[in-house]
């Protein structure tokens, strides 16, 4: 749709976010997880949710996936152009926040003991 805001388009840098205050950084950081949690690309069905994270909903599940992406840019400094590690990533709720942020040369790589985890996350993502 024309006019709509990507998280992606945001186009801050990890040395443009260093520059900002903590309650700049805090304001871009909400921003950005607004735009992320309106953007989320995937199906997560309200049973796969509880069962998968115990999130108790989906839409619980989708919130935590752009809460993960406010607390990283606001503490972490994460830009679009970030790479991800997330070890014990479990069901994926950083990792969907992240398919929403981040950019053509941004990355993200979770790995998890539990292999019925990582078959929910590679069901539930699609980037």
């Amino acid at each position: 749709m024309s006019g709509e805001i990507s998280p992606r388009k945001f186009g801050l840098s990890t040395l443009q976010l260093r520059e900002l205050d903590i309650d700049a950084r805090s304001f871009v950081a909400l921003a950005v997880a607004g735009v992320v949690r309106r953007n989320l690309i995937g199906e997560i069905s309200e049973e796969r949710a509880v069962k998968a994270s115990g999130a108790g909903s989906a839409e619980l599940f989708r919130y935590a996936a752009a809460e993960w992406t406010e607390l990283l840019i606001k503490h972490c400094f994460l830009a679009e152009d970030s790479a991800i590690l997330d070890i014990g990533c479990g069901t994926g709720r950083m990792a969907f926040g992240m398919s929403a942020y981040l950019g053509d040369n941004g990355s993200y790589t979770g790995f998890d003991p539990l292999e019925d985890l990582i078959a929910f996350a590679k069901e539930a993502i699609t980037r």
